[in-house]
């Protein structure tokens, strides 16, 4: 599985999205936006960006946290 994260440091969403990764045992890359290129790069991905986490798995921008929520639970049968 390949997903990226936009995350944040003290995001206690963030944390949470990032331990379903690994209790899943699914490979993850982490941006954390306090460097100023991973903010860019997802500001140019989301120009109105309000929330992190943002998450894409397998190329598709599933959202923040309640989202990914929502994704495992719809495609739970698939991973």
């Amino acid at each position: 599985m390949n997903v990226i994260i936009y995350t944040q440091d003290m995001c206690g969403y963030c944390d949470a999205a990032i331990r379903e990764f690994t209790r899943r045992d699914w490979d993850y890359t982490v941006h954390n936006i306090k460097n100023p290129i991973n903010y860019n790069n997802l500001k140019e991905l989301i120009p109105d960006l309000k929330t992190v986490p943002q998450i894409w798995i397998e190329k598709e921008h599933i959202g923040g946290y309640d989202d990914l929520l929502v994704w495992l639970r719809d495609s739970d049968d698939v991973y």
